[in-house]
């Protein structure tokens, strides 16, 4: 190729970028992007920055979470994002009055924050592992000397806000007080439907006289919660089968109270009391209020408080109940990833051939996941599709799959996705391959390791009430004794979200495992610059048929692994022993690797 073909662009520091001109289009493109973006984030920040010398205040703390206090908010509705410009669904972040803002990302987004955020505006604080965000963002406002902190009233969760009392003081920003900061809106997807009780196994009647005694009134703002609670689905917004609506119930009585905007069916309106906002509840039959105070936000407390009711904080006992699925959700479960075990399993080897015959962009892939899912009826996918060759495998959270990244030989592979069929639970599952071509000793030693650990977790028989810390252990051990690990947990729960409390597999974890839990077994190695390997199964636990008294997983997934990648030699007969008989129910299914 002459010297023509390439466009010489002067860098500082490096003298000069070789372009081919080709790429010239999308080159400019990009930087002309990621220009504006800066410019929005900065703009932004300056609003923000005027509230705070207004009101005289040293920083605001701005979290990741819409009013529901919701894991998986729509970028254009995450005002994280717009201070930061981060991508990631999870993070917390302080915008200084003078200064740089400052975000906190756990192991998962470390390299993705560096490639997001735009360093000269934002600094990236890297947690390690057993560090949470907010730990470091508490380290942080103490180290910095700041007393007068912000945050915004409606997005910010009643712990969390007594947390930060303790060391600062508080000032709490109403919607109006922000009226003037242009944050972006999402808009509001889909009709909020109910699904038949067959598909839930057990009305919404029982689940209220469960949950609430006579004179008692509970307030539900998660949106998993509101819609497991009423059985309904609405998938009002991106990667979620929920509605975008809050509920106050009674022991007889349902009501429902929707963001503004948000669809619903006649069916809904005519089963439910339908409320404009949360002070329209009617509180002359109760005597108490029940709240969660980690998934309240502080606005709605505050509403609350003026009922002068009595009020009873609980923590975690809603979601308990909503995490042990009943046999009913589990047989809905197993059907919904039978459908995505055959769509990821047509997308591997559709890469796996395709590759044989031509380049394959990680776009083009992650688009024929897609059309994989559609093809098996998915509804919708149950969180953005991570789609990674090579280096980008190594992005624990890689959620921007390129159109200029071809997959080349020796490269891993990676595949991390979900979707929602018939009633409305998620599915998530992992796998990695190598596409084609020779396998290293590296290769093999990285995948073996990771699978060694999947089969101990899984295969693990332990008793009732077993803490997730252990488990995570048992998935750690055989890649530790070689020198590696993960900055991540190895499970969490899986439900009406693809993420749901009551089930959690890390190294600290002290949630106690029963029957009726469903969650994931994820270990992973990513080395940066190389590749990484994750494999990922979903599992019920459920009581041991022989053992009284114990424990054991049984994966919903099933779909075999990369045989290409497995080093034998690395394994004991016991792990050999798991490994072919789960590859043996593969291949029964027509989802094994094998010739």
């Amino acid at each position: 190729m002459s010297l023509d073909s390439f466009l010489l662009i002067p860098q500082p520091d490096i003298g000069y970028f070789c372009l081919r001109l080709e790429d010239f289009g999308t080159f400019h493109e990009n930087k002309l992007r990621i220009s504006m973006e800066k410019a929005q984030v900065e703009k932004i920040q300056s609003q923000l920055r005027r509230i705070l010398e207004q009101k005289q205040l040293e920083a605001i703390v701005v979290t990741s979470f819409d009013r529901h206090l919701n894991e998986y908010v729509p970028l254009e509705d995450c005002h994280r994002h717009d201070i930061t410009g981060f991508k990631g669904s999870v993070a917390d972040s302080i915008l200084p009055l003078k200064g740089k803002a400052r975000l906190f990302v756990d192991g998962r987004y470390h390299e993705q924050a560096d490639k997001q955020c735009h360093l000269d505006i934002v600094d990236v604080e890297k947690c390690p592992y057993g560090v949470s965000n907010f730990q470091a963002l508490k380290d942080f406002i103490v180290q910095s000397g700041f007393k007068k902190i912000a945050i915004e009233g409606e997005r910010f969760g009643v712990g969390p806000w007594r947390e930060l009392q303790k060391i600062c003081d508080i000032t709490v920003l109403s919607a109006a007080d922000l009226k003037e900061v242009e944050f972006g809106s999402a808009p509001i997807m889909g009709e909020m439907n109910l699904i038949d009780d067959k598909l839930c196994g057990e009305s919404v009647q029982s689940k209220l006289q469960r949950l609430c005694k006579p004179g008692e009134g509970l307030f539900i703002s998660t949106l998993d919660s509101v819609s497991w609670i009423s059985n309904s689905r609405g998938y009002q917004l991106p990667f979620q089968s929920t509605s975008r609506v809050q509920a106050f119930a009674t022991h007889t009585h349902l009501s429902l109270i929707p963001d503004q905007g948000a669809k619903l069916s006649d069916q809904v309106k005519n089963k439910f009391t339908i409320l404009k906002d949360l002070s329209a509840v009617d509180t002359s039959i109760l005597r108490k209020v029940i709240i969660y105070p980690s998934v309240t936000n502080v606005a709605d407390y505050e509403t609350i408080l003026s009922f002068n009711l009595e009020i009873e904080e609980r923590d975690g006992s809603l979601i308990l109940e909503q995490a042990k699925k009943n046999d009913t959700e589990i047989k809905v479960m197993e059907n919904s990833f039978d459908l995505g075990d055959q769509a990821i399993f047509k997308t591997l080897c559709w890469l796996k051939e395709t590759v044989k015959q031509r380049s394959v962009t990680e776009k083009e892939w992650n688009d024929q996941t897609s059309i994989f899912y559609n093809e098996m009826g998915a509804i919708s996918q149950s969180f953005r599709t991570i789609s990674g060759f090579g280096a980008n495998s190594s992005i624990m959270h890689y959620g921007t799959p390129s159109k200029e990244k071809n997959w080349e030989e020796g490269e891993f592979a990676l595949l991390d996705s979900g979707a929602f069929f018939e009633g409305g639970l998620a599915t998530d599952t992992t796998r990695t391959i190598l596409p084609m071509g020779q396998t290293t000793a590296k290769h093999k030693e990285v995948y073996t390791l990771v699978l060694k650990g999947l089969l101990q977790a899984q295969n693990a028989v332990f008793p009732e009430g077993t803490r997730g810390q252990a488990i995570d252990s048992l998935a750690r051990a055989p890649m530790r004794r070689m020198g590696y690990d993960f900055a991540h947990g190895t499970g969490h729960g899986v439900g009406i979200n693809v993420h749901e409390a009551g089930y959690s597999v890390t190294p600290l974890s002290q949630v106690p495992l029963y029957a009726g839990r469903v969650g994931s077994i994820e270990p992973g190695i990513y080395i940066p610059g190389f590749g990484g390997v994750r494999l990922e199964n979903i599992a019920v636990v459920e009581k041991h048929p022989t053992f009284k008294g114990m424990l054991r997983f049984r994966p919903l997934v099933w779909i075999g692994f990369d045989l290409d990648l497995i080093e034998k030699t690395l394994m004991n007969q016991e792990e050999i022993q798991w490994f072919m008989e789960y590859e043996a129910e593969c291949q029964k299914r027509g989802r094994s690797f094998r010739p």
